[in-house]
C-alpha cells in the first residue's frame, strides 16, 4: 500500500512538471482531474 502512494505521489509531480512546462486548455483539466484523485485517495 505504502509503494502505490510513493509511485502515485512522483507520478503526479512529473505530471505536474510537465503541465507547468506546457500549459493549456488540457493541462488546466489534468490538473484539476490530479487534485480530484489525490483528494480521493487520502
Amino acid at each position: 500500500m505504502k509503494n502505490r502512494i510513493i509511485i502515485i505521489v512522483v507520478v503526479t509531480l512529473l505530471a505536474l512538471l510537465f503541465l507547468s512546462l506546457s500549459d493549456s486548455e488540457m493541462a488546466t483539466e489534468v490538473r484539476t482531474f490530479l487534485r480530484a484523485l489525490l483528494r480521493a485517495m487520502f
